[in-house]
């Protein structure tokens, strides 16, 4: 029935048994049928109406005028168009048939609630096409009118309105209802080719936008499969003439949606060599779905597409390497090395040759052939330096010259050697109050905060148990479960480890599990109260650093603000009074 443009007064078999439920529902609601309340709507209500529906009326107008004209001019009836409120918002008539009813007054509801039972009400609530005639109105001011009334649906909105044949006659015209579900269909069809094409158009709007921000490769994809689009840097990997052609990818290649609007008509996608990468995690791999996560990941995708230095803050365990690979994973140094640092486990006397090297025979015991050190090693891609909290104070001097003047000069060497390296720090400290105990360089700090993502902890987060969840289904024993009282118990824990503890528990778990159930007794821990600790940061708080921070690197420039936080320069102005941030 859903490809055929006509229906035919035989498609309604329980047509009565819908009017008697209509009366059913307008006797309960206590509508009396002689007392139909008169509906006056102001001009201004009226224009704004017109306004919201526009779209709408344009092309139904359309379509009364191109192919129910003529039958309208020779059968007497007349057509209105209704939102999907009930609310007439246009009548079409060859002839002044109105009289006192107002059937086609702009702005008069058609519901049950304001009409009792008529054929547009019952359309509004059963969503299929409906006919009443004559006396079968709940009020005697409509029993002269025959009518035939059909659904629109599109697929951008799902129900649009209703179309409405009706006349005010004795007999009621059959073919009306058929005219009607033409109607319907038409303006459906003309609705979403209009859809369609704008989809394309924001298709081709979004394309440019991604393939201009980033220098990885790019494809967008149709449903099918097929390449649609794809950057210089795709092309390099899937050849010169792939767009048109068929993708599916094989193990050398890995990709990852970027989107920036979910649309069924294509996706894009970022393409990864397997066996190229030089880095372990990208951001699909990231799970759960907090929000307080889920915009801090958002954040950092930002983030990665300019070459400005991150600060990632979190306990222990909360995935700050993880991010960081990620976001090097899509930035334009994604195809140069990704060299970790982790500076608490550097012996203090080590931390400055363990960075930048040594020539040969720079000290007592060191390698005769010299040592690069991690940002030589790091040169053209990015250094993360994890734990930088620990870090010396005698380190942090050379390091904060070295960040200043982009130069390494290898212990006991006496060339400089210019570098190009992107900087990630990461740390669980409160490094403002490292600064206060003289611990960490105030300079140092301005310098690596660019732009600072706060990764939530465990305990801040509301997804715990879908992340146990998805761990036991990607671990070689995947049919194991989580009892109730499991899942209770692990909702219950503190998870002082985080991630890294809930994957060490779950592990034991499944060891000591003697079933396909890990019951309560095979989580080994103790359900504590969660210990006092500094304060939770609200969303709007967390909102409110990140624009402080984005405006201090900026210095204050707003257009470059906005960008960088990927809102108009308008909302930023909205933002910045609103949490009323200050120019230091």
């Amino acid at each position: 029935m859903e490809e055929e443009v006509f229906l035919t007064y035989s498609a309604l078999p329980n047509r009565n048994s819908l009017i008697s439920k209509s009366y059913f529902r307008c006797e309960k609601a206590n509508l009396k049928k002689n007392r139909l309340v008169a509906q006056n709507l102001t001009p201004y209500d009226k224009k704004k109406l017109y306004q919201k529906n526009q779209l709408f009326l344009e092309n139904s107008i359309k379509v009364f005028e191109e192919h129910l004209r003529f039958y309208l001019q020779n059968t007497g009836h007349s057509v209105s168009l209704m939102d999907a409120k009930g609310r007439v918002l246009y009548d079409f008539q060859e002839i002044d048939c109105v009289q006192k009813n107002k059937v086609s007054e702009i702005g008069v509801n058609w519901s049950e609630s304001h009409r009792g039972t008529n054929a547009v009400g019952i359309v509004l609530i059963e969503k299929a096409p409906m006919i009443v005639k004559g006396h079968e109105h709940f009020y005697p001011e409509h029993s002269a009118l025959n009518c035939a009334a059909s659904p629109i649906f599109t697929k951008k909105e799902g129900f649009k309105g209703v179309v409405n044949i009706y006349r005010h006659s004795e007999v009621f015209d059959p073919v009306s209802f058929s005219i009607a579900t033409m109607a319907a269909r038409l303006i459906q069809n003309r609705l979403d080719e209009q859809y369609q094409q704008q989809q394309y158009s924001y298709l081709e709007q979004e394309l440019e936008t991604i393939l201009d921000k980033y220098q990885a490769p790019i494809i967008s994809i149709s449903p099918s499969h097929r390449i649609l689009k794809a950057n210089r840097a795709a092309l390099s990997i899937l050849g010169n003439d792939c767009v048109g052609e068929d993708f599916y990818p094989d193990q050398s290649l890995k990709t990852e949606i970027i989107s920036s609007r979910s649309n069924p008509n294509w996706e894009t996608k970022i393409i990864y060599q397997t066996q190229k990468r030089h880095t372990q995690y990208i951001f699909s791999d990231i799970k759960g779905r907090c929000p307080k996560l889920r915009k801090q990941i958002s954040l950092a995708k930002k983030v990665a597409e300019f070459d400005l230095p991150v600060l990632v803050l979190g306990e222990s365990g909360t995935g700050k390497e993880l991010v960081s690979q990620s976001i090097h994973s899509i930035s334009s140094r994604s195809h140069k090395p990704f060299i970790a640092v982790n500076c608490a486990a550097i012996p203090e006397n080590l931390v400055e040759s363990e960075l930048f090297g040594y020539a040969k025979g720079a000290f007592t015991g060191a390698d005769q052939k010299g040592k690069e050190g991690k940002f030589l090693a790091a040169n053209g891609g990015t250094i993360f330096l994890d734990e930088i909290g620990d870090m010396n104070l005698s380190a942090q001097s050379v390091l904060l010259r070295v960040l200043q003047e982009k130069i390494v000069t290898p212990i006991g060497g006496t060339k400089t050697i210019p570098i190009d390296v992107r900087i990630i720090a990461a740390t669980n400290k409160d490094l403002l109050e490292e600064i206060k105990k003289g611990t960490f360089r105030a300079d140092l700090y301005y310098r690596l905060k660019g732009i600072t993502l706060r990764l939530p902890s465990l305990s801040e987060r509301s997804d715990v148990l879908e992340l146990a969840e998805e761990f036991l289904k990607t671990t070689s024993f995947s049919a194991k479960v989580l009892s109730a009282q499991a899942k209770r118990k692990i909702e219950q824990y503190y998870w002082p480890g985080n991630i890294r503890e809930l994957h060490s528990v779950l592990t034991q778990a499944v060891f000591f599990s003697d079933s396909q159930t890990i019951d309560e007794k095979d989580i080994q821990i103790e359900v504590l109260s969660k210990p006092e600790k500094s304060r939770i940061l609200s969303l709007e708080e967390s909102e409110k650093r990140t624009i402080e921070d984005v405006l201090d690197y900026c210095n204050w420039n707003i257009q470059k603000s906005a960008k960088l936080l990927g809102i108009t320069r308008n909302r930023l102005y909205r933002k910045i009074k609103l949490y009323s941030i200050k120019k230091n």
